[in-house]
């Protein structure tokens, strides 16, 4: 039987060169995960219930594997990090409650199940209420602090409409959403003539307050607006929706 030397050929969509080597591109799966690890790092990058269901599987996995330790490892500072997932993906602090009310409940049932002193379970139950309250505090402070920044960087600083940005992102989600379906996207563009004008003769705060009533106005005329937005630097407005096709 003759067997074949040739070379295996790379697949040219997931190779490029970078100094005059070959450098391949990650795998599917790899990619994936980034996407999942950006996701569950991010605040409110889960659905609330799906952050609340892994943490609870979570301190599940974290109380099996702690009765099966024995005394000799403690893991009751593992539950901690749950806790502090579902504080950053949950908007209601009723999921909050209940992620600290099982962690407690399940340490407690495995200091039992060890059979620990009772000043044990009442000084190991305090840490764990003060560590479980510490990391909930600092990730809603990092999630009120996300959102204020994403926020700022999709908003006009002026209007508070969406950006330029936000409203691209928008408009291509629409898009990708209406595809297959029985949608369009629909775009108004309103040109406010001699803009600068106003803002050389009467001052740019005149032209702020142009700009304010004009959004107002906008408002109140156009009905079921999806998606409201500046553009062109002040000298433009612009408006998006989706609508159903006639």
């Amino acid at each position: 039987m003759r067997r074949s030397l040739e070379p295996i050929a790379a697949d040219p969509a997931r190779t490029h060169t970078h100094g005059g080597m070959a450098a391949t591109a990650p795998s599917p799966a790899a990619e994936r995960l980034a996407a999942w690890v950006d996701r569950g790092l991010r605040p409110g990058g889960l659905a609330p219930r799906r952050a609340l269901l892994g943490a609870l599987l979570s301190m599940a996995v974290i109380f099996g594997v702690d009765l099966l330790t024995g005394e000799t490892v403690r893991l009751e500072a593992l539950y901690v990090f749950p806790i502090a997932s579902v504080a950053l993906h949950c908007e209601r602090r009723s999921d909050v409650v209940v992620s600290i009310v099982v962690a407690v409940a399940l340490q407690s049932l495995g200091l039992g199940v060890h059979d620990a002193a009772v000043l044990t379970r009442v000084v190991d139950g305090g840490v764990a209420v003060a560590a479980s309250l510490l990391a909930v505090a600092l990730a809603r402070t990092l999630r009120r602090h996300y959102r204020a920044s994403e926020e700022r960087a999709a908003t006009d600083p002026l209007t508070g409409l969406p950006n330029r940005a936000s409203v691209h992102e928008f408009v291509n989600g629409a898009i990708a959403r209406g595809a297959g379906r029985d949608t369009f996207v629909a775009l108004l563009f309103c040109d406010v003539d001699r803009f600068k004008l106003v803002n050389d003769s009467h001052g740019h705060g005149h032209g702020d307050e142009l700009l304010l009533a004009l959004h107002r106005r906008q408002t109140r005329a156009v009905e079921q607006v999806r998606h409201a937005t500046i553009q062109g630097g002040h000298n433009a407005n612009g408006r998006a929706r989706t609508a159903r096709k006639q």
